[in-house]
């Protein structure tokens, strides 16, 4: 029998794939400490209720793009990390300028300006 020698990466990948969550440590808590520590997860920046501007860490795990009335192109971005799951939604002039960056499967950092909790959209 041949065995195979994976990277912790794609054990990790392969765990999410298969299972459809992760049994060890998430990955992105190891990245965060690499980049900024001071990154918040998706948990708290659900919670915050002042306005001001924070910055979290998170992998996209699904875009869907969207048409405006005026024909402009925007996207709803879903991001996950350790904690939960969100929906950014990228307006059409910065949408324009990162719109090769948004793949499915990357991480990114972001910031939040305005926040809206929302349950469903088009009410």
């Amino acid at each position: 029998m041949r065995k195979y020698a994976d990277s912790l990466e794609d054990k990790i990948k392969k765990e999410r794939e298969v299972l459809g969550l992760y049994l060890g440590k998430h990955p992105i808590i190891d990245l965060r400490e690499k980049v900024n520590p001071n990154l918040l997860n998706l948990s708290i920046l659900k919670v915050k209720k002042d306005k001001t501007p924070v910055q979290g860490i998170a992998c996209i795990s699904n875009v869907k793009e969207h048409r405006t009335k005026r024909g402009d192109l925007m996207e709803f971005v879903t991001v996950s990390d350790e904690s939960d799951e969100m929906t950014l939604l990228i307006m059409p002039r910065l949408f324009a300028k990162i719109q090769s960056k948004l793949l499915k499967n990357t991480y990114i950092i972001f910031r939040r300006i305005r926040f809206r909790n929302r349950t469903s959209y088009g009410k």
